[in-house]
């Protein structure tokens, strides 16, 4: 799998709640780092997906741009938005 199916294959899957797929798109050793919610690996990163992710927001956006690789590294530009659940900002972007 190419890295840019791979990253558009795991934001699919984060968008819609599949935090199994997302683990699924990371090394045994790989960690997730959030921004909101901290660095999680394995297992809790399907958890972090499914219990934060979704319980906090909706509606998530996540576009990639510029994706570019070199078969050991990449990197890509991307735009991640969704619809707050959280108080006070219910429904906001």
């Amino acid at each position: 799998m190419s890295f840019a199916s791979l990253l558009t294959a795991m934001t699919a899957a984060a968008c819609r709640g599949d935090g199994g797929a997302v683990a699924a798109c990371f090394t045994p050793d790989g960690v997730y780092h959030d921004c909101f919610y901290g660095a999680f690996a394995g297992a809790d990163i399907a958890r972090m997906v499914e219990d934060y992710f979704h319980r906090d927001a909706r509606d998530f956006r996540w576009d990639l741009h510029d994706v570019v690789d070199n078969g050991s590294l990449g990197y890509a530009r991307y735009v991640f938005s969704y619809e707050s659940k959280l108080p006070g900002c219910e429904g906001q972007r």
